[in-house]
C-alpha cells in the first residue's frame, strides 16, 4: 500500500511538473501587447487587438525572387501594426512559422506600428525581434516580441493576437 501511495504521488508529480514545463515563457495573455520602455511616455501602455487581416501575396523583385505576405493588426484603440513576411517559397495560406526582423530582400519579417488605422505614417519603427505565427484549424496565434528603434523612443513592443485572421482587399 505504501509503495502505491509514492508511485501514485511521484506520477501525480512528475504530470504537473511535466505542464508547467510546458507553458510558453514571458508569453503575453492572449490579445493583448504592451509597449513599454519608450521615452514618449503616450506609448507605454496596454493595447487590445480587434482583428487581423491578410492581404494577397506579392512578389518582390530580389535575387531570388521573394514572395511578400502581409498582415495587419487593428486595435480597439484606433492603432495599427502593419507586418510584412518575406519568404522564397509562394503560398496561399497565412505563413506559419518563426520570423526574424529582417530587411527587404531576406527570409523573415519587417514590421511598423502605426497610431491610426493607416499605412501611411508610422509612429514607431522596429530595430529587431521576431514574430512567430502558429495555427490550430482556423485559430491563429500571432507571437510579437520586437525592440523599438532608438530613433523611434526606444522599448519594446511584445504581445500576441489570437484568433481567425481574415482576408484583406486587394491594395
Amino acid at each position: 500500500m505504501k509503495i502505491s501511495l509514492k508511485i501514485t504521488v511521484a506520477v501525480a508529480l512528475a504530470v504537473i511538473t511535466l505542464l508547467a514545463g510546458c507553458r510558453k515563457e514571458d508569453r503575453i495573455d492572449d490579445n493583448t501587447f504592451i509597449i513599454a520602455g519608450n521615452s514618449n511616455s503616450s506609448y507605454n501602455r496596454e493595447i487590445v487587438p480587434e482583428d487581423c487581416l491578410i492581404f494577397p501575396e506579392d512578389i518582390i523583385q530580389c535575387t531570388p525572387e521573394m514572395y511578400r505576405h502581409d498582415l495587419l493588426i487593428r486595435f480597439l484603440s484606433g492603432e495599427s501594426m502593419y507586418i510584412e513576411i518575406n519568404k522564397t517559397a509562394s503560398s496561399s495560406a497565412v505563413p506559419v512559422g518563426s520570423f526574424p526582423f529582417s530587411g527587404q530582400c531576406q527570409e523573415g519579417s519587417i514590421s511598423y506600428f502605426f497610431l491610426q488605422d493607416s499605412r501611411k505614417s508610422a509612429g514607431l519603427y522596429f530595430s529587431s525581434g521576431s514574430i512567430t505565427v502558429s495555427r490550430n484549424g482556423d485559430v491563429y496565434d500571432i507571437d510579437i516580441d520586437m525592440k523599438i528603434d532608438q530613433n523611434s523612443g526606444g522599448g519594446t513592443l511584445k504581445g500576441n493576437f489570437h484568433g481567425p485572421i481574415q482576408p484583406g482587399e486587394a491594395r
